[in-house]
Protein backbone atom coordinates (compact mmCIF):
# COMPACT_ATOMS: atom_id res chain seq x y z
CA UNK A 1 0.00 0.00 0.00
CA UNK A 2 1.24 3.48 -0.87
CA UNK A 3 2.16 5.59 2.13
CA UNK A 4 0.97 9.18 2.51
CA UNK A 5 4.51 10.46 1.79
CA UNK A 6 4.77 8.33 -1.36
CA UNK A 7 1.34 9.50 -2.47
CA UNK A 8 2.31 13.17 -2.04
CA UNK A 9 5.59 12.62 -3.88
CA UNK A 10 3.90 10.94 -6.84
CA UNK A 11 1.18 13.59 -6.87
CA UNK A 12 3.77 16.35 -6.96
CA UNK A 13 5.57 14.73 -9.86
CA UNK A 14 2.32 14.24 -11.79
CA UNK A 15 1.24 17.84 -11.21
CA UNK A 16 4.65 19.14 -12.31
CA UNK A 17 4.52 17.00 -15.45
CA UNK A 18 1.02 18.21 -16.22
CA UNK A 19 2.09 21.81 -15.76
CA UNK A 20 5.10 21.23 -18.00
CA UNK A 21 2.90 19.71 -20.72
CA UNK A 22 0.46 22.60 -20.34
CA UNK A 23 3.23 25.19 -20.68
CA UNK A 24 4.62 23.39 -23.70
CA UNK A 25 1.19 23.34 -25.30
CA UNK A 26 0.44 26.97 -24.46
CA UNK A 27 0.55 29.30 -27.43
CA UNK A 28 3.65 31.50 -27.72
CA UNK A 29 4.40 33.74 -25.90
CA UNK A 30 3.67 32.94 -22.25
CA UNK A 31 6.14 35.39 -20.69
CA UNK A 32 8.02 38.61 -21.46
CA UNK A 33 10.52 38.84 -24.32
CA UNK A 34 14.01 40.35 -24.26
CA UNK A 35 15.10 42.40 -27.27
CA UNK A 36 18.89 42.79 -27.13
CA UNK A 37 20.37 45.86 -28.84
CA UNK A 38 24.04 45.86 -29.81
CA UNK A 39 24.44 49.65 -29.72
CA UNK A 40 24.42 52.10 -26.79
CA UNK A 41 21.43 54.37 -26.11
CA UNK A 42 20.94 56.69 -29.07
CA UNK A 43 22.47 54.24 -31.55
CA UNK A 44 20.53 52.96 -34.54
CA UNK A 45 19.45 49.60 -33.09
CA UNK A 46 18.51 51.21 -29.78
CA UNK A 47 16.34 53.87 -31.45
CA UNK A 48 14.62 51.28 -33.64
CA UNK A 49 14.17 48.86 -30.74
CA UNK A 50 12.36 51.50 -28.69
CA UNK A 51 10.05 52.26 -31.60
CA UNK A 52 9.30 48.59 -32.24
CA UNK A 53 9.22 47.05 -28.74
CA UNK A 54 6.06 48.65 -27.28
CA UNK A 55 3.94 47.90 -30.34
CA UNK A 56 5.30 44.37 -30.68
CA UNK A 57 4.46 43.78 -27.03
CA UNK A 58 0.89 44.94 -27.63
CA UNK A 59 0.49 42.62 -30.60
CA UNK A 60 1.91 39.58 -28.80
CA UNK A 61 0.18 40.28 -25.50
CA UNK A 62 3.44 40.22 -23.53
CA UNK A 63 5.96 42.90 -22.63
CA UNK A 64 9.04 43.31 -24.83
CA UNK A 65 11.95 44.83 -22.91
CA UNK A 66 14.97 46.42 -24.60
CA UNK A 67 18.43 45.61 -23.21
CA UNK A 68 21.57 47.40 -24.42
CA UNK A 69 24.70 45.23 -24.67
CA UNK A 70 26.97 47.45 -26.71
CA UNK A 71 30.60 46.92 -27.66
CA UNK A 72 32.85 45.18 -30.22
CA UNK A 73 30.83 46.47 -33.20
CA UNK A 74 27.67 44.76 -31.94
CA UNK A 75 29.28 41.32 -31.60
CA UNK A 76 28.85 41.21 -27.80
CA UNK A 77 25.06 41.35 -28.13
CA UNK A 78 25.08 38.93 -31.08
CA UNK A 79 27.16 36.40 -29.12
CA UNK A 80 24.76 36.58 -26.18
CA UNK A 81 21.75 35.86 -28.39
CA UNK A 82 23.51 33.16 -30.44
CA UNK A 83 24.09 31.22 -27.21
CA UNK A 84 20.58 31.75 -25.80
CA UNK A 85 17.84 29.12 -25.80
CA UNK A 86 15.92 29.02 -29.12
CA UNK A 87 12.54 29.59 -27.52
CA UNK A 88 11.55 33.01 -28.87
CA UNK A 89 12.14 34.87 -25.61
CA UNK A 90 15.58 36.29 -26.47
CA UNK A 91 15.81 38.26 -29.72
CA UNK A 92 18.53 40.41 -31.25
CA UNK A 93 17.99 43.67 -33.09
CA UNK A 94 21.08 43.75 -35.27
CA UNK A 95 22.69 45.71 -38.09
CA UNK A 96 24.38 44.76 -41.33
CA UNK A 97 27.62 45.57 -39.51
CA UNK A 98 27.10 43.33 -36.49
CA UNK A 99 25.59 40.41 -38.40
CA UNK A 100 27.50 40.37 -41.71
CA UNK A 101 30.49 42.70 -41.64
CA UNK A 102 31.91 41.41 -38.34
CA UNK A 103 32.14 37.97 -39.96
CA UNK A 104 34.68 39.47 -42.36
CA UNK A 105 36.45 41.90 -40.04
CA UNK A 106 36.84 39.94 -36.76
CA UNK A 107 38.95 36.80 -36.93
CA UNK A 108 37.85 35.22 -33.63
CA UNK A 109 34.13 35.95 -33.96
CA UNK A 110 32.34 33.42 -31.69
CA UNK A 111 29.27 33.05 -33.91
CA UNK A 112 28.39 32.51 -37.55
CA UNK A 113 25.81 34.95 -39.00
CA UNK A 114 24.00 32.23 -40.95
CA UNK A 115 24.46 29.06 -38.91
CA UNK A 116 23.82 30.49 -35.44
CA UNK A 117 20.67 32.58 -36.01
CA UNK A 118 17.11 32.22 -37.19
CA UNK A 119 16.31 35.15 -39.48
CA UNK A 120 12.98 36.82 -38.72
CA UNK A 121 12.86 40.02 -40.76
CA UNK A 122 14.75 43.14 -41.68
CA UNK A 123 12.81 46.05 -40.25
CA UNK A 124 14.49 49.05 -41.83
CA UNK A 125 17.08 50.40 -44.18
CA UNK A 126 19.26 52.73 -42.11
CA UNK A 127 20.88 55.14 -44.57
CA UNK A 128 24.42 56.26 -43.79
CA UNK A 129 25.86 59.60 -44.78
CA UNK A 130 29.29 61.20 -44.79
CA UNK A 131 29.15 64.12 -42.35
CA UNK A 132 31.88 66.69 -41.77
CA UNK A 133 32.22 69.48 -39.25
CA UNK A 134 31.23 72.98 -40.34
CA UNK A 135 34.89 74.01 -40.01
CA UNK A 136 35.91 71.73 -42.89
CA UNK A 137 35.80 73.79 -46.14
CA UNK A 138 34.16 71.13 -48.30
CA UNK A 139 30.66 71.12 -49.74
CA UNK A 140 31.01 67.83 -51.64
CA UNK A 141 33.16 64.71 -51.56
CA UNK A 142 35.58 65.86 -54.25
CA UNK A 143 36.39 69.01 -52.28
CA UNK A 144 36.92 66.88 -49.16
CA UNK A 145 39.32 64.60 -51.05
CA UNK A 146 41.31 67.59 -52.33
CA UNK A 147 41.46 69.02 -48.82
CA UNK A 148 42.63 65.67 -47.37
CA UNK A 149 45.28 65.13 -50.07
CA UNK A 150 46.78 68.52 -49.30
CA UNK A 151 46.99 67.54 -45.60
CA UNK A 152 47.98 63.84 -45.31
CA UNK A 153 47.12 62.43 -41.88
CA UNK A 154 45.60 65.72 -40.72
CA UNK A 155 41.90 64.78 -40.79
CA UNK A 156 40.32 62.47 -38.21
CA UNK A 157 37.16 60.39 -38.53
CA UNK A 158 35.03 59.02 -35.72
CA UNK A 159 33.71 55.46 -36.06
CA UNK A 160 31.99 52.86 -33.93
CA UNK A 161 35.11 50.72 -33.90
CA UNK A 162 36.85 47.88 -35.67
CA UNK A 163 34.52 45.70 -37.70
CA UNK A 164 31.84 48.41 -37.80
CA UNK A 165 30.06 49.70 -40.89
CA UNK A 166 31.29 53.25 -40.24
CA UNK A 167 34.92 52.17 -39.96
CA UNK A 168 34.71 49.88 -42.99
CA UNK A 169 33.10 52.56 -45.17
CA UNK A 170 35.85 54.98 -44.17
CA UNK A 171 38.44 52.44 -45.35
CA UNK A 172 36.56 52.14 -48.66
CA UNK A 173 36.76 55.92 -49.08
CA UNK A 174 40.44 56.09 -48.16
CA UNK A 175 41.32 53.33 -50.60
CA UNK A 176 39.22 54.66 -53.49
CA UNK A 177 40.41 58.26 -53.08
CA UNK A 178 44.01 57.55 -52.07
CA UNK A 179 43.83 59.70 -48.94
CA UNK A 180 45.18 59.36 -45.39
CA UNK A 181 42.62 59.92 -42.64
CA UNK A 182 43.06 58.76 -39.04
CA UNK A 183 40.19 56.62 -37.77
CA UNK A 184 39.23 57.23 -34.11
CA UNK A 185 37.05 54.42 -32.70
CA UNK A 186 34.29 55.00 -30.14
CA UNK A 187 31.93 52.69 -28.30
CA UNK A 188 29.15 53.37 -30.80
CA UNK A 189 28.06 55.83 -33.46
CA UNK A 190 26.12 58.01 -31.02
CA UNK A 191 29.31 58.91 -29.07
CA UNK A 192 31.24 59.17 -32.35
CA UNK A 193 28.75 61.74 -33.65
CA UNK A 194 28.90 63.60 -30.34
CA UNK A 195 32.68 63.72 -30.72
CA UNK A 196 32.23 65.17 -34.20
CA UNK A 197 29.81 67.82 -32.97
CA UNK A 198 32.25 68.81 -30.20
CA UNK A 199 35.16 69.03 -32.71
CA UNK A 200 37.12 66.09 -31.31
CA UNK A 201 37.09 64.59 -34.82
CA UNK A 202 36.52 66.13 -38.26
CA UNK A 203 34.15 63.70 -39.97
CA UNK A 204 32.23 60.44 -39.72
CA UNK A 205 30.17 57.98 -41.70
CA UNK A 206 27.04 57.78 -39.57
CA UNK A 207 23.35 56.97 -39.73
CA UNK A 208 21.33 59.81 -41.20
CA UNK A 209 19.04 59.80 -38.15
CA UNK A 210 22.00 60.67 -35.89
CA UNK A 211 23.47 63.54 -37.90
CA UNK A 212 20.40 65.11 -39.55
CA UNK A 213 19.44 67.24 -36.48
CA UNK A 214 22.97 68.67 -36.31
CA UNK A 215 23.00 69.32 -40.06
CA UNK A 216 19.76 71.29 -39.76
CA UNK A 217 21.42 73.45 -37.09
CA UNK A 218 24.47 74.02 -39.31
CA UNK A 219 26.85 72.25 -36.93
CA UNK A 220 27.56 69.52 -39.47
CA UNK A 221 27.52 69.37 -43.26
CA UNK A 222 26.32 66.27 -45.14
CA UNK A 223 28.36 65.49 -48.27
CA UNK A 224 26.74 62.32 -49.60
CA UNK A 225 25.59 58.78 -48.95
CA UNK A 226 27.50 55.54 -49.63
CA UNK A 227 24.21 53.78 -50.40
CA UNK A 228 23.43 52.36 -53.83
CA UNK A 229 20.78 55.01 -54.33
CA UNK A 230 19.51 58.23 -52.79
CA UNK A 231 17.06 57.81 -49.94
CA UNK A 232 13.61 59.18 -49.28
CA UNK A 233 14.48 61.25 -46.20
CA UNK A 234 17.06 63.32 -48.12
CA UNK A 235 16.52 62.93 -51.88
CA UNK A 236 18.73 65.96 -52.53
CA UNK A 237 21.77 64.20 -51.06
CA UNK A 238 23.83 62.53 -53.85
CA UNK A 239 25.47 59.15 -53.55
CA UNK A 240 29.25 58.86 -53.47
CA UNK A 241 28.91 56.84 -56.66
CA UNK A 242 27.35 59.88 -58.33
CA UNK A 243 30.30 61.93 -57.11
CA UNK A 244 32.85 59.75 -58.86
CA UNK A 245 33.46 57.01 -56.26
CA UNK A 246 31.71 53.87 -57.60
CA UNK A 247 33.64 51.57 -55.24
CA UNK A 248 32.42 53.30 -52.08
CA UNK A 249 29.07 51.55 -51.65
CA UNK A 250 27.62 50.35 -48.36
CA UNK A 251 23.92 49.75 -47.70
CA UNK A 252 23.11 49.63 -44.00
CA UNK A 253 20.08 47.86 -42.55
CA UNK A 254 18.66 46.72 -39.23
CA UNK A 255 16.83 43.46 -38.60
CA UNK A 256 15.62 41.08 -35.91
CA UNK A 257 16.94 37.55 -35.43
CA UNK A 258 16.61 34.75 -32.87
CA UNK A 259 18.96 31.91 -31.90
CA UNK A 260 19.24 29.08 -34.45
CA UNK A 261 16.63 26.36 -34.18
CA UNK A 262 13.67 28.59 -33.30
CA UNK A 263 10.53 26.39 -33.54
CA UNK A 264 7.88 27.06 -36.17
CA UNK A 265 5.18 28.49 -33.91
CA UNK A 266 7.16 31.34 -32.30
CA UNK A 267 8.83 32.07 -35.64
CA UNK A 268 5.48 32.33 -37.41
CA UNK A 269 4.05 34.53 -34.63
CA UNK A 270 7.03 36.87 -34.68
CA UNK A 271 7.15 37.15 -38.47
CA UNK A 272 3.42 37.83 -38.67
CA UNK A 273 3.43 40.38 -35.83
CA UNK A 274 6.48 42.25 -37.08
CA UNK A 275 5.30 42.45 -40.68
CA UNK A 276 1.88 43.70 -39.56
CA UNK A 277 3.55 46.16 -37.20
CA UNK A 278 5.83 47.56 -39.91
CA UNK A 279 2.86 48.11 -42.20
CA UNK A 280 0.84 49.97 -39.57
CA UNK A 281 0.59 53.69 -40.48
CA UNK A 282 1.78 54.98 -37.10
CA UNK A 283 4.95 52.84 -36.91
CA UNK A 284 5.68 53.32 -40.61
CA UNK A 285 5.50 57.10 -40.24
CA UNK A 286 7.50 57.10 -37.01
CA UNK A 287 10.30 55.20 -38.76
CA UNK A 288 10.30 57.65 -41.66
CA UNK A 289 10.31 60.63 -39.28
CA UNK A 290 13.31 59.10 -37.48
CA UNK A 291 15.31 58.83 -40.71
CA UNK A 292 14.71 55.13 -41.43
CA UNK A 293 13.09 53.44 -44.43
CA UNK A 294 10.80 50.55 -43.38
CA UNK A 295 11.45 47.05 -44.77
CA UNK A 296 9.56 43.82 -44.08
CA UNK A 297 11.54 40.97 -45.64
CA UNK A 298 10.54 37.35 -45.25
CA UNK A 299 13.01 35.14 -43.33
CA UNK A 300 14.21 33.66 -46.64
CA UNK A 301 14.79 37.09 -48.18
CA UNK A 302 16.56 38.25 -45.01
CA UNK A 303 18.90 35.23 -45.01
CA UNK A 304 19.71 35.83 -48.69
CA UNK A 305 20.62 39.46 -47.91
CA UNK A 306 22.99 38.43 -45.11
CA UNK A 307 24.69 35.81 -47.32
CA UNK A 308 25.10 38.34 -50.14
CA UNK A 309 26.51 40.94 -47.74
CA UNK A 310 29.08 38.52 -46.35
CA UNK A 311 30.17 37.67 -49.89
CA UNK A 312 30.40 41.34 -50.97
CA UNK A 313 32.18 42.47 -47.80
CA UNK A 314 34.70 39.64 -48.14
CA UNK A 315 35.48 40.71 -51.70
CA UNK A 316 35.82 44.36 -50.64
CA UNK A 317 38.16 43.50 -47.75
CA UNK A 318 40.31 41.36 -50.04
CA UNK A 319 40.54 44.16 -52.58
CA UNK A 320 41.51 46.67 -49.88
CA UNK A 321 44.01 44.34 -48.26
CA UNK A 322 42.16 44.43 -44.93
CA UNK A 323 43.22 41.57 -42.67
CA UNK A 324 40.67 40.46 -40.04
CA UNK A 325 41.69 41.51 -36.55
CA UNK A 326 40.88 40.12 -33.14
CA UNK A 327 37.84 41.43 -31.31
CA UNK A 328 38.67 44.77 -29.73
CA UNK A 329 41.71 45.40 -31.94
CA UNK A 330 42.29 47.16 -35.23
CA UNK A 331 42.48 45.35 -38.52
CA UNK A 332 45.54 45.75 -40.68
CA UNK A 333 44.78 47.68 -43.81
CA UNK A 334 47.10 47.62 -46.74
CA UNK A 335 47.99 51.02 -48.11
CA UNK A 336 45.20 52.99 -46.47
Amino acid sequence: MMTRRQFLTVSTVLVAAAMSRSAAAAPYPVRSIRLIAGHPPGGQSDVLARIIAPKLGEMLGRSVTVENRSGAAGSIAATLVAKAAPDGYTLLICSSGSLALTRVMIADLPYDPIRDFTMITRIASTPMVLAVGHWIPATNVRELIEYAKARPGYLTAGSSGHGSSSGFTLELLKSAAGIDILQVPYGGLAPAVQALVSRQVDMSFAEFSLVAPHARKGTLRLLGTPGRSRFAAAPELPTLHEQGLPDVVYDSWTGIVAPAGLPGEPLARLVSALRELLRSPDVYQKLLDSGFEPVDDTPVEFAATVKDDVRRFTAMATRLGIVPGRAGTSAASGGS
